[in-house]
């Protein structure tokens, strides 16, 4: 399987709390929709592609290691 299909798989396997494990802004999101009494700040992930926003690199080392101590 190639890594495309690797990390197409993982997304369709997973969900918004495991993409901010990945996410590239993690430190520096809410993980919410905020509001201040102005405009509301929305996260990254709700104007962008996911792909964008994830440590692919990352995803790709765990799914390796994950598969080799099977």
């Amino acid at each position: 399987m190639s890594d495309d299909e690797k990390l197409a798989k993982w997304i369709e396997t997973h969900d918004g709390d495991d993409y901010c494990r990945y996410c590239i802004y993690d430190s520096d999101c809410a993980h919410e929709v905020r509001c201040y009494g102005g405009p509301t700040i929305e996260p990254p992930c709700c104007d962008k592609e996911i792909e964008e926003l994830l440590d692919t690199e990352a995803i790709l080392a765990d799914i390796t290691e994950e598969t080799e101590s099977e």
